[in-house]
């Protein structure tokens, strides 16, 4: 019997070696596609924020928008922007006094001056294997397709090294800044922000570090450090 099973396979094994032969032998009547190397994989999406707000939200985020007035921002309306900055940073000790969060991580130095102002209690640091109840961190861009977020040391962000080793709740504050996939993310975050001064003629993966994080809908709400909750205040300018 092990002798016939052994025939067998070699017999399969030999037809299989022909059959690739003989197809590579043969001249194919096809011409060779032309095949763009610059064409993007995936088409455009029309509506970048509905996309993004779609995925986030499907994939277990909790995504929470502040319209903000364009024009009003640019001509420096101070009354606006006071209003709005109020909305925006009272809505934040909301989420963190309907949680019930004692202990909160400001892990973006730059958001520290109107945590403050806005008298939001926060600490600027935790030991490694101490995680507190939540964490809040700014976003650089968005992935609209997945709906991920992307945070960087570019805006000194705390990574610990992970966003994900922090807290169970993490509150992420964002602008609507896109990347439209991995080679245009790479693109933006290897150009100068606004606060850094580096030279031009080498722009490859300047920055120290990235994380792309995706929200987890987790059963029954039992979310871990792994696994953190995921509340985005997301700010639209129109």
């Amino acid at each position: 019997m092990q002798e016939t099973i052994e025939t067998r396979n070699t017999s399969c094994k030999n037809k299989i070696s022909k059959a690739i032969r003989t197809a590579l032998s043969t001249p194919s009547q096809d011409p060779i596609p032309d095949i763009s190397k610059s064409t993007s994989l995936f088409d455009e999406i029309p509506d970048e924020l509905s996309e993004f707000v779609s995925q986030f939200e499907e994939a277990g985020g909790k995504c929470i928008i502040f319209t903000l007035n364009r024009n009003r921002m640019r001509a420096n309306d101070k009354q606006y922007i006071s209003n709005k900055l109020s909305e925006i940073y009272g809505y934040v000790q909301t989420e963190i006094d309907q949680g019930g969060f004692q202990t909160v991580l400001n892990a973006s130095p730059k958001l520290a001056d109107v945590l403050q102002t806005f008298h939001i209690p926060f600490v600027d640091s935790i030991p490694a294997d101490s995680p507190v109840d939540a964490a809040i961190v700014y976003a650089e861009y968005l992935i609209p397709r997945t709906g991920s977020l992307v945070f960087s040391q570019r805006s000194n962000l705390l990574l610990y090294p992970s966003v994900r080793n922090l807290a169970k709740n993490l509150i992420v504050l964002a602008g609507c800044v896109f990347a439209h996939d991995l080679k245009d993310l790479f693109v933006q975050l290897s150009q100068p922000s606004q606060n850094e001064e580096r030279p031009t003629e080498d722009v490859e993966l300047q920055f120290d570090m990235m994380e792309i994080l995706r929200p987890t809908r987790v059963v029954e709400g039992n979310y871990t450090v792994a696994n953190p909750h995921v509340t985005l205040v997301l700010l639209v300018e129109q």
